[in-house]
């Protein structure tokens, strides 16, 4: 959004260059997710889900209660807030006498939602848990298909 509001597509827009090197560096970052996907998926595949050792910020999200993963998560989310502040403010009604229950009624609404929406996720997510905890070459499957995918995109991205 900074960028937006400094004038970044404009430049990207007006400079071959530039939009070149964002778009090769766009393409390496996804590639080289895709290969750290591809290789996880494989290291999850040849090694059972026990002997696994997961230290990274995923696997202390995952030992968090979902509710308070989802709830960090959502409270640390940039591109959340700023679409919120964008998308909420133009339903308030400043000529209205008073604003402040536009506000809280739109924030008691959002909230509600947004918290079925959370709970369907997480009671989801916790049966594909239980599943995948069953069958791990099924979730290397995954993985190993998200790699692919995001090497893919890495490919088309680097040939338009």
């Amino acid at each position: 959004m900074i960028g937006v509001a400094f004038g970044a597509a404009s430049l990207l827009l007006s400079s071959p260059i530039a939009f070149n090197l964002v778009r090769t560096v766009g393409a390496l970052y996804l590639g080289w997710m895709g290969i750290g996907l591809l290789r996880t998926g494989w290291q999850r595949w040849v090694s059972s889900m026990a002997a696994i050792a997961n230290t990274s910020l995923q696997a202390r999200l995952m030992q968090m209660h979902p509710m308070m993963a989802a709830l960090a998560l959502s409270l640390t989310n940039p591109k959340a807030i700023f679409f919120f502040i964008a998308f909420f403010s133009q339903f308030i009604q400043t000529d209205f006498g008073y604003p402040t229950y536009t506000f809280i009624y739109l924030a008691v609404v959002l909230q509600l939602m947004s918290m079925s929406y959370l709970t369907a996720l997480i009671l989801v997510g916790q049966s594909c848990l239980h599943f995948f905890q069953r069958h791990h070459r099924a979730a290397a499957m995954l993985w190993m298909f998200a790699g692919l995918m995001f090497v893919g995109f890495a490919i088309r991205l680097l040939l338009t």
